[in-house]
């Protein structure tokens, strides 16, 4: 009832261990204290019995009844630091979104007038136009568990999930049939239809959606960490001497006897000076052609702005970029 169980009918012990209750007569011992807990808290009970060394408050024939507990305290979670990834892949196919989006972060910017004169203020105030507008309008990425699963399996599941709550076995049972059958129907469907779009972006040479679905293929692979030696050949067993081990490579690596080369400081004296490196200030057109440049599906950086957020509002981006590339080029 209630999906309460019992505590006394889970461990086996003695009997005198067992009895609550002793009579005045002597003779006369019940069971009749109980400790109810719920089916899904079985796992943190770790012993249950009696303590006769325990003495009761008030005059009492009943025994003290104990019940140990082992309590794991979860973590609270981290937030993230930057605005979680909105849906890119949705601004990219849908054009009155981007239309809606580009609209948006201009009038952003025209409302905010110049970007502050110092560089991680105006950096600041950049990104928090970019990921605050891409959130409101674009909303968040959706991550899908099981994609291969239709709608019809999803009810499935959830029907399923009813029934459960409801104690019915015989119709949970059922659906667990239904269920298995239609989720291999749809695991099938699923690998086929992504076989055929992996062959049609190699032969189109996207590679991007090509290795996602190589990977899907292949599955979840174990990464195996590589073993660092030391210098004779011999293994690193340990974390410590791992740790002194790149010490060791990199102390070797960056530092380096000053012995003088002639022989570098003609060539260097030698060397034409390169006229063609411009050393103007960097103007729009190279800011609007560098974002132009930036490959789509790439990961973002530390401040969580994926390159798709600055090609479709590239217009208001590259300007405020323009003004911020201005004040470090000054400074």
């Amino acid at each position: 009832m209630h999906d309460l169980t019992v505590l006394s009918s889970w461990f086996r012990r003695l009997d005198v261990r067992r009895w609550t209750w002793y009579s005045n007569d002597g003779f006369t011992k019940k069971e009749i204290d109980h400790i109810l807990t719920r089916q899904c808290d079985r796992g943190l009970i770790k012993s249950y019995r009696t303590f006769w060394s325990a003495e009761s408050p008030a005059n009492s024939n009943h025994v003290l009844l104990v019940a140990e507990l082992s309590l794991m305290l979860l973590e609270p979670r981290k937030t993230p630091s930057f605005c979680p990834r909105p849906d890119v892949a949705r601004l990219v196919q849908d054009a009155e979104l981007q239309d809606l989006y580009n609209i948006t972060v201009q009038n952003k910017f025209a409302s905010l007038g110049a970007l502050p004169d110092d560089v991680e203020e105006s950096w600041t105030s950049f990104s928090h136009v970019i990921c605050s507008y891409a959130e409101e309008v674009i909303g968040p990425a959706r991550r899908v568990r099981k994609p291969c699963l239709s709608t019809d399996a999803i009810a499935v599941l959830e029907e399923k999930a009813k029934a459960k709550l409801q104690n019915n076995t015989v119709e949970h049972k059922r659906l667990q049939r239904v269920f298995k059958a239609r989720a291999k129907h749809d695991r099938e469907v699923f690998l086929n239809n992504l076989c055929d779009e992996l062959e049609t972006d190699i032969a189109q040479n996207r590679l991007g959606p090509a290795f996602k679905a190589i990977r899907l293929l292949s599955g979840k692979r174990k990464v195996t960490g590589t073993t660092i030696h030391k210098s004779d050949g011999s293994p690193c067993l340990s974390e410590e001497v791992t740790l002194e081990r790149w010490r060791e490579h990199f102390i070797s690596a960056l530092n380096h006897s000053g012995v003088p080369s002639n022989e570098l400081d003609n060539e260097a004296a030698l060397t034409p000076v390169d006229t063609f490196v411009c050393i103007d200030e960097p103007s729009v057109e190279e800011v609007y052609a560098a974002i132009k440049r930036l490959r789509n599906g790439r990961a973002p950086g530390p401040d969580g702005i994926p390159p798709e957020l600055l090609k479709c509002a590239i217009h208001p981006v590259d300007h405020a970029l323009h003004s911020i590339f201005l004040s470090v080029w000054r400074t």
